[in-house]
């Protein structure tokens, strides 16, 4: 059997992006049929704006910056008398954990194993977009003080890409001082 044209475009395509050209073709050939209709350039116009944002989130979720981030203990963070909470990234929360609601942090410290409850707040910014902010809760704030964070210390964090495991690891200032002196 002969294989269309664009057949051999699809082997040099990653999997998404192929289905992506497939669910498009599918849809312009019967679009084509409707060619005589006004509004054929409408929905013309928003398969181009549907695949522009299927690259675009094709893109974000692919990006490396998130599944890794870093954070610099703070005074207020470091307290062992106020429960604290981890907010994840912007992008992270929106793209990456999407529907998780808890995940399992690994580390070479105290408490790995330990389960966290993932917890989602939806508000408005300034220009009345929609903002999701996604944060651990039960389970993490053990996690922090069972590792008695100080002020300075740097956490590195590592998200294991499809499961529900968060890498946890721990820089002490006082090394990191005297590693740059």
């Amino acid at each position: 059997m002969h294989q269309p044209y664009y057949w051999m475009e699809f082997k040099n395509m990653n999997l998404l992006k192929s289905l992506n050209m497939l669910v498009m073709m599918k849809m312009l050939k019967t679009l084509n049929k409707l060619i005589n209709n006004q509004s054929f350039l409408k929905l013309l116009h928003i398969l181009m704006k549907i695949s522009l944002n299927l690259q675009f989130l094709n893109e974000e979720i692919n990006d490396e910056s998130l599944y890794k981030w870093e954070l610099i203990v703070s005074k207020a963070y470091a307290s062992r008398t106020k429960s604290q909470v981890l907010h994840f990234p912007p992008k992270t929360a929106e793209f990456v954990l999407m529907d998780n609601e808890y995940l399992f942090i690994d580390t070479p410290h105290k408490l790995s194993g330990i389960r966290c409850t993932i917890k989602t707040y939806e508000r408005k910014d300034k220009r009345k977009k929609n903002i999701v902010e996604k944060y651990l809760t039960k389970g993490w704030y053990n996690w922090v003080l069972a590792n008695k964070l100080n002020e300075g210390d740097k956490l590195i964090f590592e998200l294991e890409r499809g499961s529900n495991i968060l890498h946890v690891d721990i820089v002490r200032f006082n090394n990191y001082k005297e590693f740059m002196t």
